[in-house]
């Protein structure tokens, strides 16, 4: 009972003490939150007006419409373009990781190059046709160069494996 009276006077005495900080704490809040609630009502409005006037703007005057169109269609070229940059980058990445035997890495330019290369848009450029065989050639000869190297490694002829081949051989030999 005395435990009982006494824990209630402590916490009384706590509230007493802090309750004006933690009131304004609670007013400081509730504008913080309103503020909050005010601004993405304003934001939600902002989406609106523009998409009803970019609508109106494409809608109402033909000129604009066609000009919106063509807007568009540029930067789907743009776009392509970069695509065909990219891909012309590919054959040396692939041949430096190849060459730097970071297997994982050639097969994932590999495998991005291929993906861009079947997407419909670009099945239209005749340019494209010896870089798609030159990866085609590049998947089965990294393919025959993977099982190759995993042929060495398991019969422990990679020189990785060999220095613990030999140590091991020199360690029983003694």
């Amino acid at each position: 009972q005395e435990t009982h009276t006494y824990l209630q006077d402590s916490l009384k005495n706590i509230v007493h003490e802090h309750h004006q900080g933690f009131n304004s704490s609670i007013g400081t809040f509730h504008k913080i939150q309103g503020s909050i609630q005010a601004s993405q009502k304003r934001v939600r409005e902002l989406r609106e007006s523009l998409a009803s006037s970019k609508a109106s703007l494409c809608s109402t005057d033909p000129e604009l419409k066609k000009l919106s169109h063509t807007s568009t269609e540029y930067d789907e070229l743009l776009q392509t373009l970069n695509e065909l940059d990219d891909l012309r980058a590919v054959p040396d990445q692939l041949e430096a990781r190849i060459s730097e035997k970071r297997f994982l890495g050639a097969v994932e330019v590999l495998q991005n190059a291929l993906r861009k290369l079947r997407r419909p848009e670009l099945d239209g450029i005749g340019a494209l046709n010896d870089l798609r065989s030159y990866l085609a050639n590049q998947e089965t000869a990294l393919m025959d160069i993977l099982v190759e190297e995993l042929h060495e490694h398991l019969y422990l002829k990679s020189p990785y494996c060999q220095d613990r081949w030999q140590s091991l051989a020199k360690a029983q030999g003694a």
